[in-house]
């Protein structure tokens, strides 16, 4: 398994679904950060100026750390 893990989420309910399974897998959420994506160039054909009035919606861009393990005594 690898110790950090970052991935994209184009919903909330996206990131919430995953989240719990990288919970249980042992992972902890480190970071939680939106981003909003550029308008590609098919998007700016179809819908022209439109374009720069309705940007895409934002991207939630979480990073996961594997959790240590605790040490038995």
């Amino acid at each position: 398994m690898k110790a950090i893990v970052i991935k994209r989420y184009r919903s909330q309910k996206a990131y919430q679904a995953d989240a719990v399974k990288m919970l249980k897998a042992g992972y902890e959420v480190v970071t939680v950060t939106s981003e909003q994506p550029r308008s590609g160039c098919g998007r700016i054909l179809l819908i022209g100026l439109f374009a720069a009035v309705f940007k895409p919606k934002p991207v939630l861009v979480v990073t996961y750390r594997l959790k240590p393990a605790d040490p038995t005594p």
